[in-house]
């Protein structure tokens, strides 16, 4: 149980687009966005999430988009 129940959804970093949970793991949970980004994310190093990753607060998914390309 890495993420926890709050990190069913994430955003992807690559395009912003909301990102499924393909595989739970002990401390590494791995994600898959809708254009076909995959990735992981290593939840050991804090506190588990208290509130659902998705959606992201609209000032990272602007960051995000304004550096997609870069």
């Amino acid at each position: 149980m890495a993420g926890g129940p709050n990190a069913e959804f994430v955003v992807c970093y690559q395009c912003g687009s909301k990102a499924e949970r393909t595989y739970e793991g002990r401390e590494t949970d791995k994600y898959q966005c809708g254009e076909g980004h995959e990735f992981g994310l290593d939840w050991s190093r804090g506190e588990l999430p208290n509130e659902p990753q998705w959606p992201p607060p609209p000032e990272l998914l602007e960051h995000i988009k304004a550096n997609k390309n870069q």
